[in-house]
């Protein structure tokens, strides 16, 4: 329907001055956001003073529904303001294709595959009609109702996604977003901010819970904690809360605490695992510190304290262990490390002892090695305190090679002294 107006006389020109389009039954896109919508119905209407108006169009578009709303410029101005809302929507390539180029890396970046209710909001400035064509400015506003994600940084594929995110100017903005990985969950929420040449910016707090201890995690950690996270081997539940960030030098920075229950881990040269697990973990740039641990090592109880880098040319060590009773066996002295098995071998004890290790190492200073005094200088400096009070114990001293059994007492142990209280 339209309207024209004609004034009297053969030289007069037909004037429109307004009309309106209804939609019925169609399929149409708007070249700016080419997202084709069929079965169209609502109404254009282009307006006595010049601008088009688009009134509660709706379509569908394969199972998802869209209705726009909006106004442009017409023939006055290159000018919009559109809003788009979206119920059921596929963040597939159609839709990905409407969005600008930098937009849809950064969403690449998580290899989405979800369903969601979208609301975009679409601006564009009153430049003139001759004027070179501004560009939209996008605001997307994202309700996700089911899908899965597999980021690109830490690929650790998630799905059962749910939750809000918002993308606008170059960044996205995450609220509320939950998803699964078998019996974990784990919640986001942060930024992913495009920084044009320089890349990506990622800063996220991240909470899981229920996390099982796997190859799978594994795989998706960082280089070197990834180096750690082998050497370990854990296994078990975590429940892990922190933030995941990109460094201004490239790469990821972790800043975690973990909680481990029921787990396991592989202790070096050793082929006995430390069992029944129960640890709190801080996980900090450059390195890891268990704070609190509590397990069994065969069926002694154990309990203690671990800090080590997580650089693994790093030879820096702290460690404090304390058992009331410990098998002082093979495996154990595996466990142990090489300057405490020095000690072990002077004694070659066995049988049952309360146990108590308090071991630093320090990596020397680095420099050219010129001569044999700078080779010994830049190995690993170890300072420790062993002791071992024996409750049905026997050892073989070697620098007084008699047995000693049914031992009762205190051995100390200091790099430069050993000292024996007995009372056997």
């Amino acid at each position: 329907a339209f309207h024209l107006r004609k004034a009297p006389g053969p030289h007069q020109s037909i004037e429109f001055v307004e009309g309106t389009l209804n939609f019925r039954e169609c399929s149409a896109r708007y070249i700016q956001f080419p997202y084709r919508l069929n079965r169209l119905k609502g109404v254009v209407h282009f307006r006595a003073d010049g601008r088009i108006a688009l009134e509660n169009i709706t379509g569908e578009h394969g199972t998802a529904r869209v209705a726009i709303n909006g106004l442009l410029g017409g023939r006055l101005s290159q000018q919009g303001d559109l809003t788009i809302t979206g119920q059921g929507i596929d963040l597939d390539q159609d839709l990905l294709t409407c969005l600008s180029p930098r937009d849809q890396a950064i969403i690449h970046r998580f290899h989405p595959v979800m369903k969601a209710d979208t609301t975009v909001r679409m601006e564009r400035p009153a430049a003139p009609l001759g004027a070179p064509r501004p560009k939209w400015a996008n605001d997307i506003e994202i309700t996700i109702s089911e899908g899965s994600v597999n980021m690109e940084m830490f690929p650790y594929p998630l799905d059962q996604l749910h939750g809000k995110a918002r993308l606008a100017e170059g960044r996205i903005s995450i609220t509320e977003l939950s998803a699964r990985q078998g019996d974990g969950k784990i919640t986001a929420g942060g930024i992913v901010k495009d920084n044009d040449d320089k890349g990506f910016d990622l800063d996220l707090d991240i909470e899981a819970t229920h996390i099982v201890l796997d190859e799978v995690l594994g795989a998706a950690l960082p280089a070197v904690g990834r180096d750690l996270y082998q050497r370990f081997q854990p296994h078990g539940i975590a429940d892990i809360k922190g933030r995941l960030s990109t460094l201004s030098a490239g790469g990821l920075d972790c800043v975690f605490s973990a909680l481990l229950t029921d787990a396991s881990v592989a202790l070096s040269n050793c082929p006995r695992r430390l069992t029944e697990c129960r640890a709190q973990l801080k996980i900090n740039p450059g390195e890891i510190e268990v704070e609190s641990l509590e397990g069994k090592f065969g069926t002694c109880p154990v309990r203690g304290r671990l800090r080590l880098p997580l650089d693994p040319t790093d030879p820096s060590l702290e460690l404090h262990i304390e058992s009331p009773a410990m098998a002082l066996d093979d495996p154990l002295k595996q466990a142990l490390p090489e300057p405490a098995r020095r000690v072990w071998d002077s004694f070659q004890p066995r049988g049952l002892a309360g146990l108590r290790i308090d071991y630093e190492q320090r990596g020397p200073a680095t420099r050219p090695s010129t001569t044999m005094a700078d080779s010994l200088a830049q190995l690993p400096v170890a300072n420790y305190a062993i002791t071992l009070e024996p409750q049905d114990c026997e050892i073989l001293y070697r620098e007084f090679p008699l047995p000693l059994r049914q031992i009762r007492g205190r051995i100390d142990v200091r790099p430069d002294s050993i000292t024996i209280a007995s009372s056997t």
